[in-house]
């Protein structure tokens, strides 16, 4: 029973954090209009994000490996959520982008 509850929490994680990384797709429209930017800038929020998490992701789980695998999933929820909270409010688009960017890299260090 302890299995399957670990598992849905796991499962539900999951869902939330992908569905933000990719969710932003969604208000592309919202976000060249707030920003002022081309349709092609503010596709990089989603295509940096990704790149960074292709880059990053594989050497932060063998970093990250020596640690607590619960604190770092903890660690890194908290970081994410943070970003995604303090992006609603970005006030320009730079840094809406450097606020996106951490947070997949941050998400995959909890693979192991």
């Amino acid at each position: 029973m302890n299995g399957t509850r670990a598992l849905f929490f796991i499962a539900l994680g999951v869902l939330g954090l992908y569905a933000i990384a990719f969710g932003v797709v969604g208000i592309l429209p919202a976000s060249v209009q707030r920003h002022g930017v081309s349709v092609a800038q503010a596709g990089w929020l989603f295509a940096l994000v990704a790149g960074v998490v292709a880059v990053c992701g594989p050497a932060m789980v063998l970093w990250l490996s020596c640690f607590d695998r619960r604190k770092v999933l903890a660690a890194s929820l908290l970081v994410f959520s943070l970003c995604s909270l303090l992006s609603a409010w970005a006030p320009s688009f730079g840094m809406l982008m450097a606020l996106r960017v951490p947070s997949p890299s941050h998400r995959r260090a909890s693979a192991p």
